[in-house]
């Protein structure tokens, strides 16, 4: 097996963006004018096998100093780290010589899918669609609308009730109870925000997830089995 070289991702100020830096006075409390610190993008330097390149960070966010950038998005940041690390071993094992850095900005992107929209169209839309359309249904269209913002449960039971007990249907039952489980157990405005999955596998919205379920009532079963189909669901969707 070909050796993995050694993969260094720093941090850093694009100082090179000096346009950006403030050169307008400002008067503090005291009345005293004053010109701020300039300000720069956080970018991301990446070498691997004596090749390097950089990229935007995902804080879209400019700072005087990188010291500040650490004090307010420390576990992002190392996230972020052990994000790319693992995109370039995912790209290197399966194309060896052949890989590149270049483009590896866009293969990191993905980590941006909304989680919640992953696992919607992924794990339960598909499939519950298909068996709407089966069924030939006179209520076809109320059905067949995306229930994002209508609770599952409530979306699933309709459909049993619209078009009756087909075995097919009663097999979704378990999917739309974990779907249920998320939808509770995630905030409404984490939802709405968007989460993502990097948020999932590199930032704490997991450990979050799971003290919210213990806190409603969840076991630690139940729990277990919702996060292996995330983890599963979001497995699949990264080796696509």
């Amino acid at each position: 097996m070909e050796k993995l070289g050694k993969i260094t991702v720093k941090h850093f100020l694009n100082t090179a963006l000096s346009d950006r830096s403030c050169t307008i006075s400002i008067l503090d409390e005291k009345n005293n004018s004053y010109i701020p610190a300039p300000l720069y993008p956080l970018y991301v330097k990446i070498t691997f096998m004596r090749k390097t390149t950089q990229q935007k960070s995902i804080i879209d966010e400019d700072f005087a100093t990188l010291e500040e950038a650490y004090s307010k998005y420390q576990a992002i940041l190392a996230g972020e780290a052990r994000m790319i690390e693992d995109v370039i071993r995912r790209e290197y094992q399966q194309l060896k010589s052949r890989f590149e850095l270049k483009g590896l900005t866009k293969k990191c992107e993905v980590y941006r899918k909304e989680l919640v929209d992953l696992i919607f169209e992924s794990y339960l839309w598909a499939d519950f669609a298909r068996e709407v359309l089966k069924s030939r249904t006179e209520y076809m269209r109320l059905l067949l609308q995306k229930f994002p913002k209508t609770p599952a449960m409530e979306h699933y039971n309709a459909a049993l009730r619209l078009i009756g007990d087909r075995p097919e249907l009663l097999l979704l039952k378990e999917r739309f109870e974990n779907y249920a489980m998320i939808e509770r157990c995630l905030s409404q405005a984490l939802r709405t925000q968007g989460v993502s999955i990097f948020d999932w596998h590199y930032g704490d919205l997991k450990e979050r997830f799971s003290l919210r379920a213990l806190q409603k009532g969840y076991s630690f079963k139940q729990i277990s089995t919702v996060v292996a189909f995330v983890d599963s669901i979001i497995a699949d969707f990264l080796h696509r």
